[in-house]
């Protein structure tokens, strides 16, 4: 289990605001799941946006499906983040079903 302690990654404080230095963080969690590994994001002391969850964990969802959220833990979620991820989660959730052909 590899942990990534996203306030370290924070620029300028607690914000993790931007959608590229989400996707930097990405790179490194589709590399530990590649390898086998799950991932434990840690949000202690941090702040965070919409817009980088979409780039960190909406990306993931839409490439590789529901199945990618057994392999994330997330750890230390303020509210106001849960509610965030579960936003994200729920819209890139039902963006995949309606993208798939209905048999």
């Amino acid at each position: 289990m590899t942990t990534v302690m996203l306030a370290e990654r924070a620029v300028g404080g607690r914000l993790l605001g931007s959608r590229p230095s989400a996707h930097a963080i990405r790179d490194l969690i589709e590399a530990t799941l590649q390898a086998g590994d799950q991932v434990v994001l840690d949000f202690a002391g941090t702040d965070v946006t919409q817009s980088f969850i979409d780039e960190l964990v909406g990306v993931l969802v839409l490439e590789r499906g529901e199945d990618v959220l057994q392999s994330l833990v997330f750890r230390n979620c303020s509210p106001d983040t849960q509610t965030i991820l579960h936003f994200v989660v729920s819209d890139r959730l039902d963006q995949l079903s309606q993208s798939r052909p209905v048999h």
